[in-house]
């Protein structure tokens, strides 16, 4: 496969995992899921969801699984560095480029497949891709665009060493690069924080930024203490109203 997509997977994330791979199946693009024993504070990862998971793909050739063996005494930044880098090393000889996706990040296939079909992302080592970004539910879409998906060179990929931290580490590593790809008409949904209250609890509780600050389960409560103003927290982004593209 030209692209191979490298996917960090924690049941917190299950709402969005069917759709999430596939639709990058339907792009005939090999998905490479790397689950934890634990999540990254320590708690048991849910078995039952993680084993549904991968039933649901069991007869597709185009999906593996892999699983860390998480310990204590480490951060979350380690965590999520050694499951992208261990990611990569698993992509086939012919990938050319790695895409770096979460699961609560959703292609439009029809609008990616054809952006493939162009190739003119070739010209570049790493780009990050516009995306549309979301607030609660998934009819509040941000007026602003974020690019948190990384398409790098594969062959770049494969000489970085493991490090700590984010996908940024890919981004910043190559030497012709392009942010805010395909701007103009994203092919990319971001739900990261699509969320009930517990579920945002959940998630800040055990993702690689939960030390970036220490309110937020005060933030989180003031938010579900009302119904939804219009802004976010976390950005102060202003929203709109759209439609529930994937039915999620």
């Amino acid at each position: 496969m030209e692209i191979e997509a490298v996917i960090l997977y924690s049941t917190n994330d299950y709402r969005f995992f069917n759709t999430c791979i596939s639709n990058l199946v339907n792009c005939n693009i090999k998905c490479h899921v790397i689950t934890y024993s634990h999540m990254w504070n320590g708690e048991v990862e849910n078995k039952i969801l993680l084993e549904k998971s991968q039933d649901n793909f069991k007869d597709i050739d185009l999906v593996d699984f892999y699983q860390i063996d998480w310990i204590s005494g480490s951060t979350s930044w380690y965590w999520e560095g050694l499951g992208r880098y261990l990611g990569t090393q698993q992509v086939s000889q012919n990938c050319q480029y790695i895409l770096y996706i979460d699961i609560d990040e959703i292609i439009d296939p029809i609008k990616f497949k054809n952006w493939i079909d162009k190739q003119e992302y070739k010209q570049y080592d790493a780009l990050k891709l516009a995306c549309y970004w979301y607030w609660r539910e998934p009819e509040y879409q941000a007026e602003d665009l974020e690019d948190s998906v990384i398409l790098f060179k594969t062959e770049l990929a494969k000489t970085l060493p493991m490090q700590s931290g984010g996908r940024e580490l890919y981004f910043n590593s190559g030497r012709k690069v392009i942010r805010f790809a395909e701007s103009h008409d994203p092919m990319i949904h971001h739900y990261s924080w699509v969320r009930t209250k517990e579920q945002m609890l959940k998630k800040t509780n055990n993702w690689g930024h939960n030390n970036d600050r220490g309110d937020w389960v005060d933030l989180i409560e003031e938010e579900f203490s009302r119904p939804f103003n219009g802004h976010s927290f976390i950005n102060g982004y202003k929203f709109k109203n759209v439609n529930n593209y994937f039915n999620i």
